[in-house]
């Protein structure tokens, strides 16, 4: 009868990085759990090494390719390690990663982590849980405070009308230069088109959003469509979709930032935006609560449950 042959010193690696914070490449984990196994006699075979590419922390371990990956690998039995270079690769929310773990405790399989300096790490005893449960809980805490810190950033800069992504409807692009040169755009420019000016003008000193008045006016066209009150059938008053929104402004000869025709899509993303909702409503900036991310962007079609 065949029976599973176990190798004591088999380990599987693991490899993160996230997508909002690039702190680890994976050939940088790669190279400290490669010294990590040959200090601790582990053995890497080919095919044992498994990775998630500009995956966050916050991701699920079985939403993730490489994390279901190894899973699906482990469950065969002979591995019996697994080797990660920090603990938050496993993840950054604490509930899932506690999930994993109690996996790997139930499954006899070690977790070594090469920043405790050699030493492992592992949920085999009272201890050693409490201690990884205390450090996945500072983990979630730090990207917590990461993500408040960014929004707050964003907002601030919202608040200045500095440009951060795409120009929105309603707004041109203002790049003043070192030498106080001004150049106005319609769309937000890559470092590649900026070079040109760059070269004559110094840096970039500023990137501002100034008001386009002739789209703000639509805007306020736009608005005033949708908050007309139209027959929707039986007798029954209410707002014109979307979509009988954009028919007007097309019919009226309006066109998109970038030329196009309008779309239920494109209406409602400049109708919603924070811009467009400064502009509306200039008595209430603070109406959009800062752990909303800026929607700048207006030319994209959204999908029809957005276009009632």
């Amino acid at each position: 009868m065949n029976t599973l042959q176990l190798a004591p010193d088999l380990a599987a690696v693991y490899r993160r990085v996230s997508t909002d914070r690039q702190d680890d490449s994976l050939v940088l984990q790669e190279t400290r759990v490669a010294d990590y196994a040959t200090y601790k006699k582990l053995t890497v075979r080919e095919g044992l090494t498994f990775s998630d590419p500009d995956v966050s922390g916050r991701t699920p371990f079985m939403e993730r390719s490489g994390g279901r990956a190894l899973i699906n690998r482990l469950r065969q039995g002979d591995v019996k390690h697994v080797v990660v270079a920090k603990l938050d690769r496993i993840g950054r929310n604490v509930r899932d990663a506690i999930g994993v773990l109690e996996w790997f405790q139930a499954n006899q399989i070690t977790l070594h982590i090469t920043d405790f300096g050699g030493d492992t790490i592992t949920t085999q005893n009272h201890m050693g849980k409490m201690i990884l449960t205390i450090m996945l809980a500072m983990a979630e805490w730090e990207a917590s405070e990461i993500r408040d810190r960014t929004t707050k950033i964003m907002r601030a800069k919202f608040d200045r009308r500095e440009l951060t992504g795409n120009v929105p409807f309603g707004f041109d692009g203002e790049y003043t230069f070192f030498d106080g040169h001004i150049l106005m755009s319609v769309k937000a420019l890559s470092g590649v088109e900026l070079a040109e000016a760059m070269a004559t003008h110094g840096k970039v000193v500023s990137k501002l959003l100034v008001e386009n008045e002739a789209e703000q006016s639509i805007i306020r066209q736009l608005a005033d469509w949708r908050n007309t009150r139209v027959d929707k059938g039986n007798g029954i008053l209410g707002a014109p979709s979307y979509q009988q929104v954009a028919a007007w402004a097309n019919e009226a000869g309006y066109r998109t930032k970038q030329g196009g025709t309008w779309t239920c899509g494109n209406v409602h993303s400049v109708l919603t935006n924070r811009h467009t909702q400064r502009l509306l409503h200039p008595a209430e900036p603070a109406g959009v609560q800062a752990s909303e991310p800026p929607q700048d962007s207006q030319d994209h079609v959204e999908l029809s449950p957005v276009c009632p």
